[in-house]
């Protein structure tokens, strides 16, 4: 398990390895091949103390069809979490390219040397998907907030921070907010 305590404003890059463990004498008849190989992520909008950030690998002929991993996100107050767009990119021995925002969303098909879903058994073939994510703090709400009143009255004027009402007789308030940030 893999874990990281979150700084606001600090970019994180998020790995999912992938590995198909046929071996690699299985390549030739493609009987060891993994097909429609796709990797996916999920990421929390937000951490307040733990979450998790998981990578899903599946593959339509593999036995369970999707494996899956989590990483542990740790904050010590509540962060937003940003994905860096245009981040992604896939890492073998024979490829290294670009992969589209759908990682973090539908998921994006994936091979051992190119964008086929297509990736060979062995250790040599393997590779990984990475992505940045940028920690945002919460933003604070800066604002001001009066409020006043009176004894009720059709005329104008009159206001005060606090008024001692008798039983049943009628008030109003005023209450003013200003946005400072």
């Amino acid at each position: 398990k893999s874990s990281a305590t979150l700084t606001p404003g600090h970019e994180y890059l998020v790995q999912v390895y992938v590995h198909n463990n046929a071996g690699s004498s299985l390549n030739a008849s493609g009987k060891g091949v993994a097909k429609d190989v796709t990797v996916r992520a999920a990421l929390p909008a937000s951490v307040n103390g733990s979450e998790t950030v998981d990578g899903f690998v599946a593959a339509s002929n593999a036995a369970p069809k999707t494996v899956y991993d989590s990483a542990s996100l740790k904050s010590t107050g509540k962060v937003d979490l940003e994905f860096v767009g245009g981040s992604a990119m896939l890492h073998t021995n024979r490829l290294q390219t670009k992969l589209s925002d759908n990682v973090i969303t539908t998921g994006v098909k994936v091979g051992d040397k190119d964008l086929s879903g297509s990736w060979r058994g062995c250790l040599d073939f393997a590779g990984a998907v990475t992505f940045k994510i940028k920690v945002k703090a919460q933003p604070t709400s800066t604002f001001e907030m009066t409020k006043q009143v009176r004894k009720h009255s059709t005329t104008t004027g009159g206001w005060v921070e606090s008024y001692a009402a008798k039983a049943g007789e009628t008030v109003d308030f005023v209450i003013t907010y200003k946005n400072t940030g």
